[in-house]
């Protein structure tokens, strides 16, 4: 089931990223380790039945405490086999109950990270640092414009080509970012 879900399901149908597939991936090589070492459980015993809410409760409580790993990891690794589950639910509808109670095991919540944000008088002067008297200079402030203007991601502008952007009124920029996905700012 694991490996036909992370190829034929997350690969093929749902056309996750590889740096996704490797994600969930770990997450369910982490779950092994765990459960040979926790629940002597070795991998190649292992079958559905000594997966259930209280195997991966113990997981993510196991992430937090002896690997060090914070909420938002955890949280990740949650993600993931709830992904599984709700696949699972289709392929073994026998033991749907057992996947619905992993289902409403809840993220944990985490604070959320305080942003700092410049002052308009410090836009400005990083804005003017640039010397617009040299070309260097013109092609800095308008770098910095335009992820100033965008808020994109600087991946998002080093891959922005002359195609992705629209100078004509109303001009706006076609930014791709993360796992494909385009959005159109305006400029």
């Amino acid at each position: 089931f694991l490996r036909r879900f992370l190829t034929t399901h997350l690969a093929g149908l749902r056309g996750c990223s590889p740096n996704t597939i490797a994600s969930y991936r770990d997450t369910f090589k982490l779950l092994l380790v765990y459960l040979r070492d926790n629940h002597a459980v070795p991998p190649e015993k292992l079958t559905l039945d000594r997966i259930d809410a209280a195997a991966i409760i113990g997981f993510l409580n196991w992430l937090e405490a002896e690997r060090q790993n914070s909420v938002s990891t955890r949280n990740q690794r949650l993600t993931a086999i709830n992904s599984f589950c709700t696949w699972m639910q289709t392929e073994d509808p026998a033991r749907m109950a057992c996947y619905q109670d992993t289902l409403a095991i809840p993220a944990k919540k985490q604070p959320r990270p305080h942003v700092n944000h410049l002052t308009i008088e410090q836009t400005r002067l990083l804005l003017a640092q640039p010397d617009r008297s040299t070309r260097r200079g013109r092609r800095d402030a308008t770098l910095l414009a335009t992820l100033y203007d965008t808020a994109a991601r600087v991946q998002e502008l080093a891959d922005l080509t002359v195609r992705n952007l629209r100078l004509e009124h109303p001009a706006m920029a076609a930014l791709t970012g993360k796992g494909g996905k385009t959005r159109h700012v305006p400029l």
